[in-house]
């Protein structure tokens, strides 16, 4: 049995982390206004054969969770 490091439990700052925070961010901004380019997105990629576009389209759409509001999220999302 292998035990974890400490060191290994923490993200390191990169690329999928940084454009994650950012889109946190711009969604706070832009609210409900973000949805549509995000949705879109979502769509093209949700469904994609390689595992880093679904895992991109799925960072994305909970990253502008908290920005817009509850109903027009949820209603996209349904």
């Amino acid at each position: 049995m292998q035990i974890e490091d400490e060191d290994d439990a923490e993200e390191e700052w990169g690329v999928n982390l940084a454009s994650g925070c950012c889109l946190v961010k711009i969604s706070q901004l832009l609210r409900s206004e973000v949805l549509a380019p995000v949705v879109a997105f979502v769509q093209m990629h949700i469904m994609h054969a390689e595992w880093q576009k679904r895992y991109a389209a799925l960072i994305a759409l909970g990253a502008v969770a908290d920005g817009p509001d509850k109903p027009a999220f949820a209603s996209l999302i349904q």
